[in-house]
C-alpha cells in the first residue's frame, strides 16, 4: 500500500522559503497579505498582487505628470482612432516624437495645432 505525504519535505529548502516568508509581505497598494509561492524563492517576492499591479498602479503610471500624449492621448484630442494615429505617423504628417519612453512615442500637445489645422 502507497501513502500519498502532502506535508512537503523538511529538507525541501523551497518549501521552507515558503513557510517561513507566508504572511509577512503585504501590498503596498492594498495592504494585503500577498501569497508566496514557491517561485518567488528565485524571482523575489512581488510588491503587490496582481490585480493592484494591473488595475489601479497601471492607471497611475499612464497618467503623465509632464504633459505629454502618447499615441491614445493624441487620437483622444483630435477626436480621431487610434489607427488614424498609426498612419500619420507612418505617413509623415505627424511630427517627430519629443521623447521616446520604453518604446512609446510622446508629443507636445503644441505640436497637435499643426495637425488641426489640416485635419
Amino acid at each position: 500500500m502507497v501513502t500519498r505525504v502532502e506535508v512537503p519535505l523538511h529538507r525541501d529548502k523551497y518549501a521552507a522559503f515558503v513557510r517561513e516568508n507566508q504572511g509577512k509581505h503585504r501590498c503596498s497598494e492594498c495592504d494585503k497579505p500577498i501569497e508566496v509561492l514557491r517561485r518567488h524563492f528565485w524571482l523575489g517576492i512581488p510588491k503587490h498582487h496582481h490585480k493592484c499591479w494591473a488595475g489601479s498602479l497601471a492607471a497611475r503610471r499612464n497618467q503623465r505628470t509632464d504633459g505629454l500624449l502618447t499615441g491614445a492621448g493624441v487620437a483622444r484630442l483630435l477626436k480621431v482612432g487610434e489607427t488614424t494615429i498609426g498612419r500619420w505617423r507612418k505617413s509623415g504628417r505627424l511630427a517627430k516624437p519629443v521623447k521616446v519612453e520604453r518604446g512609446t512615442s510622446l508629443r507636445h500637445p503644441s505640436q497637435m495645432k499643426q495637425i488641426v489645422g489640416r485635419h
